[in-house]
């Protein structure tokens, strides 16, 4: 298996920072390049994110302050939702990364993407759960979700 070396243009939270130079998988490095997540490591883009090497380390630490602003907001926050459930407390599906997204945006987390919600299995029963928001490797918030039957 080789692998190839590539500079990641935007943060990738199991790779690393924009601007980084790693070594991946070649297949992996396909997917990555595909989708702009990451340009090949040539001498010509190694000289270009090095001459914004500055510049790409402010862009970081100003998302990492906001990161860490969001965080501190959401932190805690609790969100109830009403499912049709089974006499037994099963709901008639799941809640998911989706269903968990929708509920952020609805009150007023419009920054949050699904990659940032860590979920291990789908919801599929009346309770409490606690769902993590990972923003970057050392910024996290914790949420409550209650599941209620209708």
């Amino acid at each position: 298996m080789s692998s190839c070396e590539i500079i990641l243009t935007s943060y990738l939270s199991n790779l690393g920072s924009t601007g980084e130079r790693i070594s991946v998988a070649s297949g992996y490095a396909s997917y990555l390049l595909s989708h702009s997540y990451a340009v090949f490591a040539t001498e010509e883009n190694i000289k270009k994110y090095e001459s914004r090497k500055d510049e790409l380390k402010i862009l970081n630490a100003q998302k990492v302050a906001s990161y860490k602003e969001l965080a501190a907001t959401i932190d805690g926050q609790k969100i109830n939702l009403k499912y049709n459930t089974m006499p037994d407390g099963r709901l008639f599906g799941s809640v998911g990364i989706k269903d968990v997204l929708i509920e952020l945006k609805n009150i007023g987390c419009t920054e949050i993407r699904a990659s940032d919600i860590i979920m291990d299995h789908n919801i599929r029963s009346v309770g409490n759960y606690e769902v993590i928001i990972r923003f970057d490797r050392n910024i996290s918030a914790t949420i409550k979700i209650f599941i209620e039957s209708l």
